[in-house]
């Protein structure tokens, strides 16, 4: 995943609240920007991220890999 700082911004601005990405593959995935809040810095979102879901698909957690 890869979102500049300026992309950023359109979340900071409450413009936008969801992300979509492709897993591994190739499924389209939406869930809450603010999840990957602790992963922007001054460059943006850059990285791979492992995304856990219970039964009913709910996020559960997620981290850098």
């Amino acid at each position: 995943m890869a979102l500049s700082h300026a992309q950023l911004q359109s979340y900071y601005a409450g413009q936008v609240s969801f992300v979509w990405a492709r897993d591994a593959n190739g499924v389209r995935l939406q869930f809450p920007l603010n999840v990957l809040r602790r992963y922007v810095d001054h460059n943006g979102l850059r990285g791979r991220f492992e995304l856990c879901v219970d039964g009913h698909n709910r996020l559960q957690s997620i981290r850098r890999i």
